[in-house]
């Protein structure tokens, strides 16, 4: 019969085992948390810019004033609060991005909608590290997008009715936006305003906006027409772009 001395070291050593196990098994999982979500969606800062942005596929366009594109208005859109969401249509409008967090490329936007070209879970943009032993999923806000296969081309431009220029679209799937356009944001904006005018009066005198993007998904490149088609139709410019 074992000695009860050795029986409780057998215990002990199999309570090591069994922590040094959690332990290995916390670690891998940690690793994937941090490695699979950006640092933007890491640790988020607040942000309140626009862009505007068209997808054509195969020459249709995606209708981002669609139900399944866009969410209810929420007071914090126009506050200093951080949303849930970082990038959202809302009011019915089509093509006007509303960005929230700092640091959000145009893959963070595609994936968002169901488009997967940076990685990691194609149901997450990643987890929220603002508390290290409970990361928090940020989940996509749906697979919205038309289908496409490996056989699509993309082309991306930016600019305006005056004219447009090509970008690459590695550049605007893993740039800050800020950086795509060449634009650093205006937020918080106390542009012509008095020094106590707080963030939610910023945001509804003035269009923080970045600038204007068309992406076609296709097999052969656009012609000249179809490009400035899109960019002689650009929504215009309200009041405020917060919504409220």
């Amino acid at each position: 019969m074992e000695s009860k001395p050795h029986t409780r070291q057998f215990i002990l050593k199999g309570l090591l085992w069994l922590g040094l196990i959690v332990a290995v098994i916390a670690l891998v999982l940690g690793t994937y948390v941090f490695a699979s979500s950006p640092a933007s969606i890491r640790t988020p800062e607040l942000e309140h810019y626009h862009f505007r942005m068209q997808v054509v596929v195969d020459g249709q366009d995606v209708d981002f004033s669609d139900d399944r594109f866009q969410i209810a208005y929420s007071p914090n859109q126009c506050t200093g609060e951080l949303t849930t969401e970082p990038i959202h249509f809302h009011d019915k409008q089509d093509q006007f991005v509303h960005v929230h967090w700092a640091g959000m490329t145009g893959g963070l936007v595609l994936k968002n909608y169901g488009w997967n070209y940076i990685g990691g879970a194609d149901s997450i943009l990643g987890y929220r590290l603002d508390t290290i032993l409970n990361p928090q999923a940020v989940p996509i806000h749906g697979n919205e997008l038309p289908k496409i296969d490996d056989s699509y081309s993309f082309y991306v431009y930016i600019g305006d009715e005056s004219g447009y220029t090509q970008k690459d679209f590695t550049d605007f799937v893993n740039q800050d936006l800020e950086t795509f356009f060449g634009v650093a944001s205006t937020f918080p904006v106390q542009e012509g305003g008095n020094s106590d005018e707080t963030i939610a009066e910023s945001l509804v005198r003035i269009n923080n906006l970045l600038g204007n993007v068309v992406l076609f998904a296709q097999k052969e490149e656009p012609t000249d027409e179809e490009i400035m088609d899109r960019l002689n139709n650009l929504v215009p410019l309200t009041d405020s772009t917060c919504g409220g």
